[in-house]
């Protein structure tokens, strides 16, 4: 990130499955920004998203990479080279295109989080190797942690929507369908929001719970802070169509999964074959009367959020962790 902090991009997508002792136990890794990796001779360097700050820096670890005989790792979970204009950071974000284009026309690897992505890059680079998102189940379920079995209400229905802020447009669309799910159940319902907005304006029906400060300093504290709770039965992850979102990865289902969440997420094409498709929950059409039958139905029937929750956190252990990508992984890395 500009101010030197790791994003949880980052976090997620290279330190934790590089430091994961069945991805990366035998590599040796050394972290360094743009300007100190110059200093290093090494077998791969590895870069991802808006880590390398201008088209110059890039030129120049390019060159390093060349003139040392390294192989030029770059990461991408989004399509940054076509961000829409509406888009809450466009103002920022479009301008850095120039940088993603170089990096992946020059970098001898590319590594994507979903087909849809490399699909959109193979004008570009028709090579790129998809690495599906997961999560270091060593921050996210430790021996003794979460697990589906927690206890599940009769009453009321506890729902999640967690996302950035950049989600506003997500949560805007079914804002109305909880407005009206609130004036259904009242005391049947509780709805959370953590994050996804900036709005100061947000209905009285829509919780926003308090976090120790400097909990969202970094990814590991706010992952602490998140699997520490149990309020919560229902995470929701709603997503706009647009051709950007498509190519989004179905992560937000993997946070609920960890948490033992049963998910209502959007039918698109980022959630379809993902655990909220079947095992771990419903997937509603983006219209409302779709969001507020599953919405409706879920809070209803305490039966179905426990046995979905179940499903999630199944799933998650079966394909959800870095444990489980870990051969995978490993030999994505070995290639390059």
């Amino acid at each position: 990130m500009d101010n030197g902090d790791f994003s949880p991009c980052a976090y997620i997508r290279l330190l934790q499955p590089l430091d994961h002792p069945a991805i990366g136990d035998a590599f040796d890794i050394v972290v360094a920004d743009a300007d100190a990796a110059l200093r290093y001779r090494a077998d791969i360097i590895a870069t991802q998203r808006y880590a390398v700050p201008d088209v110059a820096a890039a030129e120049r670890l390019v060159a390093h990479c060349r003139r040392t005989g390294a192989t030029l790792a770059y990461d991408l979970d989004d399509d940054l080279l076509r961000i829409p204009r509406d888009h809450p950071d466009a103002v920022m974000l479009r301008p850095k295109a120039k940088v993603v284009q170089r990096l992946l026309r020059d970098a001898g690897v590319v590594f994507v989080s979903t087909p849809a992505l490399a699909a959109g890059l193979a004008p570009l680079r028709s090579d790129v190797v998809v690495v599906p998102n997961a999560l270091d189940e060593r921050i996210w379920a430790p021996p003794g942690g979460t697990r589906p079995g927690r206890r599940f209400q009769a009453s009321p229905g506890r729902l999640l929507c967690m996302g950035t802020a950049t989600h506003g447009a997500d949560f805007a669309m079914i804002e109305p369908v909880l407005g009206r799910l609130y004036e259904t159940f009242t005391e049947r319902v509780t709805i959370d929001i953590l994050g996804v907005s900036t709005r100061a304006d947000l209905p009285d029906w829509a919780n926003r719970p308090s976090m120790p400060p400097g909990t969202t300093a970094t990814y590991p504290g706010f992952v602490n802070w998140f699997t520490g709770q149990d309020r919560w039965d229902v995470g929701l992850a709603p997503l706009t169509d647009t051709a950007f979102n498509r190519c989004k990865s179905p992560i937000k289902t993997l946070d609920y999964a960890a948490l033992g969440l049963a998910v209502v997420a959007s039918d698109v094409a980022a959630y379809r074959g993902s655990l909220a498709d079947g095992p771990g929950g419903l997937l509603a059409a983006n219209r409302p009367e779709a969001w507020y039958a599953a919405l409706s139905r879920i809070v209803r029937d305490a039966e179905l959020r426990g046995r979905l929750a179940h499903g999630a956190r199944a799933a998650f252990d079966v394909q959800g962790t870095l444990a489980s990508q870990a051969a995978a992984r490993r030999a994505a890395w070995l290639a390059a």
